[in-house]
């Protein structure tokens, strides 16, 4: 619902807003090992993404809206039948939807003269709420890797790395576009531990711990976490809370060519800390940071890679299909589940 605050809370109307969103990501990964125990790596993410929207302003509940005598009587603010937004009971006419992105942007001009006259606060100065889309390059990777183990069905390996901020940050002007980087630099930690020793299975566990360094960004400062909009914007200093996950996964092969897979993911996102020099709030960017997430993977898939080691394939790829579900988590994180399909190469 959107509103303004007064001497009490009053209703323009409610906000109806519908978002489909369309991910197609692509990973470019150059590996090169040294030995047989030490590689090299570069992982390049690339992003294309629609948000699809449908917004819409429904004035069933508005008691306020537009004066339409405003034009006439002009404004005094010992006499409330002049103000720019009056209460519905009073004769106000309720918002459009045209207004309310005009309330958003740079505010609501109420007799169309070209003056912003209210209500306030004046203007958050944000794009209109339409469709939107966006392509380019995500956070690249950079990870050396040195297996330190390899007896009888274990193999284990340690990788460091750096990811680097070269996606896009989100764009505090714009409710609706859909970021591909985060604005700072991870140092990135990982132990994998695999077993063979079941014919036809392969087992996994991963632990990754991502330290997510100091960096500065431009943010909508809010007044009250609950209260999602604001004028409030800054240059802030962020350090996102570190992340930690812990990973297992099997795989079986049916053939050579055919595979299904389970995966569980354990995710632990430690707090964000905010801090500025313009005295806002910044405690409302830190609460609810701190979160959990548990998903499932549950995929079927289809290799050459096998048969391209046999010299009976001519291109080593593999196909997937994949159905994850986030049952539980923490803080926002809220219960989700999809369909995917993915596609790689090998040259």
């Amino acid at each position: 619902m959107i509103r303004t605050e007064e001497a009490h809370t009053a209703a323009l109307g409610d906000a109806v807003v519908d978002f489909t969103r369309i991910h197609r990501n692509w990973e470019f990964t150059y590996s090169y090992g040294l030995s047989d125990k030490v590689s090299f790596g570069i992982l390049i993410p690339f992003n294309d993404v629609k948000n699809n929207v449908s917004a819409y302003l429904d004035t069933t509940t508005a008691d306020v809206g537009r004066n339409p005598l405003y034009t006439l009587a002009g404004f005094n603010p010992a006499d409330p039948a002049t103000y720019p937004i009056i209460p519905v009971a009073f004769g106000g006419q309720p918002l459009s939807t045209a207004d309310i992105m005009a309330l958003l942007g740079p505010g609501l001009d109420v007799d169309n003269n070209g003056t912003v006259e209210g209500p306030e606060p004046v203007g958050y100065g944000l794009d209109p709420v339409e469709d939107w889309s966006g392509s380019d390059i995500g956070d690249i990777e950079l990870v050396a890797k040195y297996k330190f183990y390899e007896k009888d069905n274990w193999r284990m390996a340690f990788s460091g790395g750096l990811k680097l901020p070269t996606g896009k940050t989100d764009d505090p002007d714009n409710l609706v576009d859909i970021a591909s980087g985060d604005g700072q630099t991870d140092i990135l930690l990982k132990l994998n531990t695999d077993y063979t020793g079941v014919e036809k299975l392969f087992l996994n566990a991963t632990v990754k711990v991502s330290v997510q360094l100091p960096a500065k960004e431009t943010l909508r400062v809010l007044d009250d976490p609950d209260v999602p909009l604001t004028a409030n914007k800054e240059k802030v200093d962020r350090d996102l809370g570190d992340i930690v996950q812990m990973e297992m996964m099997g795989n079986y092969s049916i053939s050579r060519e055919w595979s299904v897979g389970l995966k569980y993911r354990f995710t632990r996102k430690f707090k964000d800390e905010v801090d500025g020099n313009l005295g806002y709030n910044y405690s409302a960017l830190e609460d609810g940071t701190d979160t959990i997430s548990h998903m499932g993977w549950l995929s079927i898939g289809y290799s050459t890679v096998k048969k391209y080691l046999d010299k009976e394939a001519s291109v080593p790829f593999n196909v997937g299909m994949s159905y994850r579900n986030r049952f539980a988590g923490k803080n926002g994180v809220t219960n989700s589940e999809y369909i995917s399909l993915s596609f790689g190469i090998y040259f």
